[in-house]
């Protein structure tokens, strides 16, 4: 009975050892390169024609930021009604409205910039800085 014990004892130890109180550690649905605040710089847009470039934001225009927060929320001063996020895989971001309707990103992440391509006939998308 005492090795019973001892034995459980242990187990239970070693389960709250190893749990992490980091959600994106243990979550394989979120990247932790996104994690921090987004500050939009550049759009892009396609007439379909292939002649697309990436613009900067204009400078008069109200800053636009994205907030992903380690635990999967989420507040973009664009799209106020996407309130969680998730990655559907190593290119797709999935963002969930409060009436839990989805909506999925291509993104990328490279050093303190990220891009998102949201669903458009022709080209479009978002670049973003991380704001330190």
């Amino acid at each position: 009975m005492k090795t019973l014990f001892k034995l459980t004892s242990i187990l239970y130890l070693f389960f709250v050892i190893s749990c992490s109180k980091d959600k994106s550690v243990n979550n394989p649905g979120l990247d932790p390169a996104l994690n921090g605040n987004w500050k939009l710089i550049e759009t892009f847009a396609d007439p379909g024609n292939g002649s697309g470039k990436w613009r900067p934001v204009d400078s008069n225009a109200p800053i636009e930021n994205i907030l992903f927060k380690k635990d999967g929320k989420l507040r973009w001063s664009r799209y106020k009604e996407f309130i969680f996020y998730t990655k559907s895989d190593s290119r797709i971001l999935s963002f969930a409205k409060i009436d839990a309707s989805v909506w999925k990103y291509f993104y990328k992440v490279k050093n303190d910039t990220l891009i998102l391509n949201p669903p458009c006939i022709e080209g479009c998308g978002f670049k973003y800085v991380k704001i330190k």
